[in-house]
């Protein structure tokens, strides 16, 4: 890359453009005492009772399951294994490609909530707008999912 007069940004902004901008964010929630302890049981519970059509906008596509050991796709109704040890883990893919996961803490009185949003890089587009866009993105994901599981403030 050097040789052919490239810094390190301009491969990074081309595996971007080939690859997507990845960005991640993760969100804990306390939730202290007797009450706290049960208020998160009964929100992953309500969660994978009553999940959301849609997140910000975008449909729910996928739910995995790692606790029911389910990989369910919703457009089709195919539901398949979860290769993984069970968890108290479920995941929402959308279908513009971001994923939301939500589980309790193992050690905390906690519930996590992780985003990933993949945008696209395009020729021209400058590296922070992007950057810019998914922050935004993972703010509406954030705001609907804590929304829709009552969590507001």
């Amino acid at each position: 890359a050097k040789a052919r007069g490239e810094t390190l940004h301009d491969r990074l902004a081309l595996l971007y453009r080939q690859h997507g901008l990845h960005r991640t964010r993760q969100r804990s929630i306390r939730m202290t005492g007797d009450a706290g302890a049960a208020r998160i049981a009964s929100l992953t519970r309500e969660l994978r009772a009553m999940p959301p059509a849609a997140i910000a906008g975008s449909e729910v596509v996928r739910i995995r399951d790692v606790l029911a050991g389910t990989d369910t796709d919703l457009r089709t109704g195919r539901v398949g294994p979860v290769a993984l040890p069970e968890s108290d883990v479920l995941a929402l893919h959308l279908a513009d490609g971001s994923r939301v996961l939500v589980r309790p803490s193992g050690t905390e009185p906690k519930i996590k909530l992780y985003f990933e949003v993949v945008l696209p890089l395009p020729e021209g587009q400058s590296l922070a707008a992007v950057q810019a866009q998914a922050d935004a993105r993972i703010d509406a994901l954030d705001a609907d999912l804590r929304s829709h599981m009552g969590m507001d403030a």
